[in-house]
């Protein structure tokens, strides 16, 4: 960017600003006067020209950054309004549409506490003076008790969703004309309808529903080299806000806001990769003879050999089938985890004492892919997780430090798991854009760079970003042709899982969609690189679990680890009405840490009816000055307002891993 600074002005605090400073700063000019007895200039003794500063040139297209936000936005705008106007089992009501606004501060408590006679706000905070014993709007906790009052009060028809809505008016948080709030206070038109409305106008975004989905990532790269073309975080913010005059309400709102628009999720927000995994299994497979482009397994619904918990296809879990008989490309087409699970027990299991060799060879082409490291660009990202025995160990010790080698060990269960993207697979979208970039290519694995080149006053080049090949694999073109027409049928073929939102292309397109549960009612869409997401995923570690004994005690259980991923072991079925967080063998900083990023989950979307907390060996866990007994249930209300304020903005928005 052609940037032209005095050293005496702000200087690049973060990103590629604060990395290239000392280019973008030019050199001040400096000038020697004689005055006279009254300052008045006489003559100039000497004088140098200021210097202007390096322009620094970067790989990002912003046309199709633009459109790529833009795309993203609108894909989200067009799931919400679909899940808004169809009802249903993915309907949204309009008391958890309204709900979800209160405890995202998008109808702000805060502002509430301030607001004005004659103001809904200030009605509803009388309303909520007279009905909460000893409420104060000075009290500490005012906000949190404010909001659980809204909330509840929509449950209980002590609040309406008009009068929600005629507050985010009155915070100015939605545009409304004259007519229109007319309309709402006098019932013709429905909330809902309202927000309906300013969805499909553009005058509300996704993002301001913090409905699920509202977030997102877009990055697009070059192929044959490391340049990344677009690299996009949704929701973003206006950046011109915080400098110069720096707006501290405005940022104080985005740090309250639970969509995290502060965080950069390309590069910081990791995920379990789920079935778009499944071609670097494919690839080991083929490339290590343990099968070949015309090997058939047969899908029987449930893989038994891999011990217990069994693993289940997804399509036996959702209606008792199977996909039969597939080949690798197939398997692709139709997403087949059976597949996937034989595969991964023929490269090595416990009968044939082989378990850690099928894992070990998997992690070699892992690797390959670049999956074991960051990608390179200049901006700070997190490192990936990888699914292996050792990210095993390291994640069950931070539950339970004294775990013994049988319950860190690792088993054929993981394995399997691990093949279809699942165990504790967790990268970031721009890692596994370089991994899809990588077999788009043929093998070749570049480091990415946002920066093409410095460039002189003058013109002159001073710095010219050369492409670093990081790994070359030298992959059979017959195996590369079998996963190709995998991709190419999940798009094209009959059967494919994305064969309808690429029918009507004017260019041919290989994909692979990728869903991680942490929820049956949501999922995850990732097109040839994670181009869109619309979930927060899940990883699985079913063993764990059952190393605890809670199958035997008859509890379902979420186990968080440290970054907050919930790791399923298949118990978010229909009729499972309860999830549990368990708090094993923690310190207090690690119980509050893992509760608080438990709040997260609850906020990201779990439905309150289907949440519970059971605290193990958590004694002197404190919840909002509240000591919490053994056993005791929280107040799921008490936890999804925690989770609005704290969870993602403070931990993850400060780079705690």
């Amino acid at each position: 960017f052609p940037t032209r600074r005095s050293s005496d002005l702000i200087v690049g605090q973060a990103g590629i600003e604060k990395l290239y400073e000392q280019d973008l700063n030019g050199t001040d000019g400096k000038i020697t006067i004689e005055v006279d007895k009254e300052g008045r200039r006489m003559s100039v003794i000497s004088s140098t020209d200021p210097i202007p500063g390096k322009d620094v040139y970067l790989t990002i297209d912003s046309e199709l950054q633009s459109i790529a936000y833009t795309a993203l936005e609108n894909a989200l705008r067009d799931v919400l309004l679909n899940r808004l106007t169809s009802g249903g089992k993915y309907g949204i009501s309009t008391t958890e549409l309204f709900s979800t606004m209160v405890n995202a501060n998008h109808i702000s408590s805060a502002l509430m506490l301030s607001a004005q006679e004659g103001t809904v706000q200030k009605t509803l905070v009388d309303r909520c003076k007279a009905t909460v014993p000893d409420f104060s709007v000075d009290a500490e906790n005012a906000v949190e008790i404010l909001q659980t009052f809204l909330t509840d009060g929509l449950t209980n028809g002590n609040v309406s969703a008009q009068e929600l809505l005629l507050c985010m008016i009155e915070q100015e948080r939605v545009p409304a004309t004259p007519e229109e709030i007319k309309a709402v206070k006098n019932g013709s038109l429905a909330p809902s309808s309202f927000v309906i409305r300013k969805l499909e106008s553009g005058e509300m975004s996704p993002a301001d529903t913090a409905l699920d989905p509202s977030t997102g990532s877009v990055v697009v790269s070059e192929v044959d080299s490391g340049q990344v073309l677009a690299l996009v975080t949704y929701p973003s913010y206006d950046n011109n806000q915080l400098v110069n005059t720096f707006n501290n309400s405005y940022y104080n709102q985005l740090l309250e806001d639970t969509n995290t628009p502060l965080v950069n999720r390309p590069l910081k927000q990791k995920k379990a990769p789920g079935s778009t995994f499944k071609m670097i299994s494919a690839i080991a497979g083929l490339e290590t003879g343990t099968i070949t482009p015309s090997t058939v397994i047969a899908d029987k619904g449930i893989f038994k050999d891999a011990g217990t918990p069994y693993a289940r296809c997804w399509i036996y879990s959702n209606n008792g089938g199977t996909h039969g008989a597939v080949n690798v490309s197939h398997a692709l087409e139709v997403s087949c985890n059976y597949f996937f699970y034989e595969l991964g027990y023929r490269m090595g299991n416990a009968d044939n004492g082989t378990t850690e060799q099928s894992i070990a060879t998997l992690n070699e082409y892992m690797a390959g892919f670049g999956l074991n490291s960051v990608t390179g660009i200049e901006l700070e990202e997190y490192g990936p997780t990888m699914a292996s025995p050792y990210y095993k160990e390291r994640t069950i010790k931070t539950y339970n430090p004294d775990a013994t080698s049988s319950q860190t060990r690792w088993t054929d269960g993981d394995t399997i798991r691990a093949f279809i993207g699942q165990s504790i697979n967790s990268y970031t979208p721009a890692q596994m854009n370089r991994y899809i970039a990588t077999l788009a290519n043929g093998g070749t694995l570049y480091q990415y760079h946002l920066v093409d080149k410095v460039v002189n006053p003058d013109g002159t080049i001073h710095e010219e970003k050369d492409e670093v090949i990081e790994n070359q694999m030298d992959l059979k073109e017959e195996n590369l042709a079998a996963v190709y027409e995998g991709m190419y049928l999940v798009a094209n073929g009959s059967k494919g899982t994305m064969r309808t939102a690429f029918k009507d292309l004017p260019v041919t397109v290989a994909a692979k969609t990728g869903t991680a549960q942490e929820d049956l009612s949501r999922s995850g869409l990732l097109i040839a690189g994670r181009a869109v997401e619309l979930s927060r995923a899940v990883d699985a570690a079913h063993d764990l679990a059952f190393q605890r004994g809670l199958e035997r005690r008859g509890v379902h259980a979420v186990i968080l680890d440290g970054v907050g991923r919930a790791h399923d072991f298949e118990m978010l079925k229909p009729g499972n009405r309860a999830v549990h967080l368990v708090l094993h063998g923690l310190g207090q900083a690690g119980r509050e840490t893992l509760q608080v990023h438990f709040l997260g989950v609850l906020a990201a979307g779990l439905h309150k009816d289907r949440v519970a907390l059971l605290l193990f060996k958590a004694d002197d866990l404190v919840l909002n000055g509240r000591a919490v007994p053994r056993a005791d249930p929280l107040n799921v209300a008490a936890v999804e307002r925690r989770a609005v304020q704290v969870v993602e903005n403070d931990l993850m928005g400060r780079g705690v891993r």
